[in-house]
């Protein structure tokens, strides 16, 4: 009986044993379990932070497109309202700062700027005198995308009193043409060329070689009174500047910054221009020329071995553009100047073979070449090029003796995607370089910056194109570099040191 007894103690002792055992293994295995709850916790967190995160930037770009688009259709509708305006009686469209109403179902101006009915969007309509019947108007929207991030869309077009009834005046024949007005940047620390030069409305563009610590290399000129231009402003970018070209409220540069090739500058008011972005090219290729078409900024650059020379930007809105390009090209050459004209972008280059390429830019983002490019006679590198249709003007360095520096040829792209075909229409021999040139259509004449000893400014006779003749010419202070014209005065970049601005008109 005793030993009955005792082997069931036994019995319960070891089921409490084990009961105890299964109790601190069911804990033991209890702990685990929660690590691995935290743990899928905090990649489940992590996962759900970085999809909100691109959801969020997702939804940004969107608005932000969305914003563009909306303030471009406005900045749209106040260029047509201008035009509606100028419609209605030319004295209406007055110089000034303006917004825009709609009274008696037309348009009126009213005030210094309007609103869209949400109250976001800003718009203001400029209009600027451009000569004699004839306005340029600036459409400006703009909106804060952002407290601290303001959004800009600008157009621009000329309105011409096309309802003026006049009898057509004599076209100035230009046959003894004359200095008009000469300005000097004043760079006199500096002393550096100028590179480049535009011209819109009653201002003038001028930049030039990098200065030094201090000098500016952007000029502004007021030519509203051509016989004393003026100098308004300048801005230090502190580098040289190859190139400009200005659209309504934005000045665009190339320049050898490594990280900023493309700079634009805000010029709204003359007399404070600011940099407001700089673009960067990744393969960092110093900029030789800039063309702007459709809120699309064209970049040259020089050679790269490896890599492109050739980019497309979008400067939609110019203070905060898209900061890396949304297209770029090989060229294989020195981009050395650029016109845009449709979907195409001829280039000039420094190529033996290849003087000038062209690029379809239809896609913004693949631009491809258009098999057969332009081989300039005896091999002379492209300084300007010129579009006016499918006719391609080219101003190149001396070559030779008797080799031609200015150059007409047609360039046929209707078969493409197949190839251009080229035609030479005329040639014109100028004894040195041909640094800039300007066509003018109305009179049939091309007006040229060279560096001949007595003869820097040019007239060309293109009345026959096959035969371009030589028709007048006027002695500068020193080599001309670059050309503007803006229908009524030639504006020349000299390298002569107080006299860096000459103004050419007809006697």
């Amino acid at each position: 009986m005793t030993a009955i007894i005792r082997t069931i103690k036994l019995a319960l002792i070891r089921k409490g044993q084990l009961i105890s055992k299964e109790k601190k293994n069911f804990t033991r295995k209890n702990g685990y379990s929660l690590v691995e709850i935290l743990i899928a916790i905090a990649i489940f967190v992590s996962i759900a932070t970085a999809i909100t995160y691109l959801l969020l930037d997702a939804s940004v770009s969107f608005r932000q497109g969305k914003e563009r688009v909306f303030a471009t259709s406005l900045a749209e509708e106040g260029l047509e309202a201008a035009r509606n305006i100028r419609d209605s009686g030319w004295d209406n469209l007055a110089s000034g700062n303006h917004g825009i109403i709609v009274s008696s179902n037309s348009w009126n101006f009213a005030e210094e700027s309007d609103l869209d009915p949400s109250g976001r969007f800003s718009r203001q309509i400029k209009v600027e005198n451009a000569g004699d019947d004839r306005k340029l108007v600036t459409s400006t929207v703009s909106w804060d995308f952002t407290p601290t991030r303001q959004g800009n869309v600008t157009l621009t077009t000329y309105l011409n009193n096309w309802a003026k009834i006049i009898e057509p005046p004599e076209l100035p024949t230009w046959n003894k043409p004359i200095t008009i007005g000469t300005v000097s940047t004043n760079n006199i620390a500096g002393n550096k060329n100028p590179n480049d030069i535009f011209v819109l409305g009653n201002y003038v563009y001028l930049v030039t070689d990098e200065a030094n610590a201090v000098d500016p290399e952007f000029f502004i000129f007021d030519v509203s009174d051509v016989t004393k231009p003026t100098l308004v402003s300048t801005c230090k970018i502190g580098s040289k500047v190859s190139a400009v070209y200005v659209v309504g409220n934005y000045a665009y540069l190339a320049t050898n910054i490594n990280d900023a090739e493309l700079t634009i500058i805000k010029v709204s008011d003359p007399k404070n221009p600011t940099v407001v972005a700089r673009l960067n090219t990744p393969e960092n290729q110093d900029g030789e020329d800039v063309f702007i078409l459709d809120n699309y900024a064209y970049l040259v650059t020089q050679n790269n071995p490896s890599n492109s020379e050739f980019y497309i930007f979008d400067v939609l809105d110019p203070e905060n553009p898209v900061t890396t390009p949304v297209g770029k090209f090989e060229l294989n050459a020195q981009g050395r100047a650029i016109y845009v004209a449709g979907n195409y972008a001829y280039v000039g280059t420094n190529s033996d073979a290849r003087e000038v390429v062209v690029i379809n830019v239809t896609n913004k983002s693949g631009p491809q070449n258009v098999r057969y490019a332009y081989n300039n006679p005896d091999a002379a590198d492209v300084n300007d090029i010129y579009v006016n249709g499918s006719t391609v003007y080219l101003a190149t360095e001396q070559n030779g003796a008797s080799g031609p520096n200015f150059v007409i040829v047609y360039a046929n792209t209707s078969s493409y995607p197949g190839s251009v075909v080229w035609n030479l229409i005329g040639q014109f021999h100028n004894a040195a370089d041909v640094n800039g040139l300007w066509p003018d259509m109305a009179t049939n004449q091309v007006f040229l910056a060279t560096e001949t000893t007595n003869k820097e400014f040019v007239i060309l006779d293109i009345t026959n194109p096959s035969q371009p003749l030589e028709k007048a010419a006027i002695d500068l202070p020193d080599k001309a570099v670059a050309i503007a014209y803006n229908g009524a005065y030639v504006f020349v970049a000299s390298i002569a040191n107080n006299q860096e601005l000459i103004i050419i008109g007809p006697s």
